[in-house]
């Protein structure tokens, strides 16, 4: 091998410098410049998310008095009762009694709660004629606590063999939120 030149050893000492300076470069100064571009957007994030709060803690007031306000609206919307079980039967009862005033047959009923969910599902089974049913939905509808209603099937038996159609058989899954009253 023969010897450099000094032209090419000073090529050789620029490369190896500026292999020094970039690995310095990659190795120190991007780390800390990357750390100080991590931090302010943290900062940033944080500053937001503090502007938000502060404007959440400054409507408390607002919205306390607007849950004041509105408090008698809720109770046309839940049930009160001790506990999940006995605001399904008081659901469950109040379905018995609104066929009856339809005048229909009441056959059955059951129920089940959610408590995590806050609310109480039941399901009701009757045979009523069609404007029964429709007094049914209608008194359902206008009485509260306003009840969700899931699902409604409606079997007519006769219908394919008679022009006129006889009692309906009714199956009625309804839903309204509860909240534990104080016993």
């Amino acid at each position: 091998m023969r010897a450099l030149s000094a032209r090419e050893r000073k090529l050789i000492a620029v490369a190896l410098l500026l292999a020094v300076v970039a690995g310095l470069y990659l190795l120190v100064l991007q780390p800390i410049a990357g750390g100080f571009a991590a931090r302010a957007e943290r900062r940033e994030t944080l500053l937001a998310e503090y502007a938000h709060n502060d404007r959440t803690i400054a409507s408390i007031p607002r919205l306390r008095r607007s849950v004041e306000r509105n408090a008698d609206q809720l109770q046309r919307f839940v049930i009160h009762a001790p506990d999940a079980d006995r605001a399904g039967l008081l659901l469950e009862d109040r379905l018995r009694r609104a066929v009856e005033a339809a005048g229909g047959e009441f056959q059955s009923s059951e129920h089940a709660a959610t408590p995590a969910a806050g609310s109480v599902q039941a399901r009701a089974s009757a045979r009523l004629t069609l404007a029964q049913t429709v007094m049914l939905l209608e008194q359902l509808q206008n009485t509260p606590p306003y009840l969700a209603i899931d699902a409604l099937t409606l079997t007519a038996e006769d219908a394919l063999s008679s022009t006129i159609i006889g009692p309906l058989e009714v199956r009625l899954d309804v839903s309204v939120p509860f909240v534990p009253a104080l016993s």
